[in-house]
């Protein structure tokens, strides 16, 4: 488990590198700021989300998989699920076992 966590440091890091700006942001035009806040310009990414849950067999090393984001975005992902898995963003366990 040790060699895969090192692998997938390296895959984050080398992603982060070639999608250096949130990806959800720049399909709508800008980043989530909060309930009742207006989007604003796209975020820098800062981290990597897997649409497809490491829980729910999701592979972390997989680049299809994964989603650079800005923390507010990913945010809005876990928090509004239904619309995140509706946009493709997010799956969740019973879709995926199907896959």
């Amino acid at each position: 488990m040790e060699k895969l966590y090192v692998q997938r440091r390296a895959f984050v890091e080398r992603l982060l590198k070639e999608r250096p700006w949130c990806e959800r942001g720049l399909v709508l035009g800008g980043c989530y700021e909060g309930e009742g806040r207006a989007k604003t310009d796209v975020h820098r990414s800062t981290l990597i989300h897997e649409i497809k849950l490491r829980s729910a067999g999701g592979d972390i090393l997989d680049g299809d998989n994964c989603l650079a984001l800005c923390i507010p975005d990913h945010v809005w992902i876990h928090h509004h699920p239904k619309e995140a898995q509706r946009l493709g963003w997010l799956k969740r366990r019973f879709e995926c076992k199907s896959d």
